[in-house]
């Protein structure tokens, strides 16, 4: 019994926490002035964040599927009635 919560997909743990990491530094970078020197920190920081993502999204999950091919046939099923 899951006490009423729904099963998240399956996903590889070290991808989640580096999509979580890119939306709280883009979620800084919103809030807090910044100067150039900063700014461009951050941006090399998000850059090298997003290869990671790349990385991880073609990585098996438990089930042998990759979050890229979830995440298709995710997508090829919404709008379908």
């Amino acid at each position: 019994m899951t006490g009423g919560i729904a099963p998240r997909p399956p996903r590889t743990p070290t991808l989640y926490k580096w999509l979580e990491l890119k939306g709280k530094m883009l979620k800084f970078m919103q809030e807090f002035p910044l100067d150039g020197d900063e700014v461009a920190a951050l941006e090399g920081d998000l850059a090298a964040v997003e290869r990671l993502v790349q990385k991880h999204f073609d990585k098996p999950t438990p089930d042998d599927c990759t979050p890229r091919q979830i995440m298709e046939v995710a997508s090829d099923g919404e709008g379908q009635a």
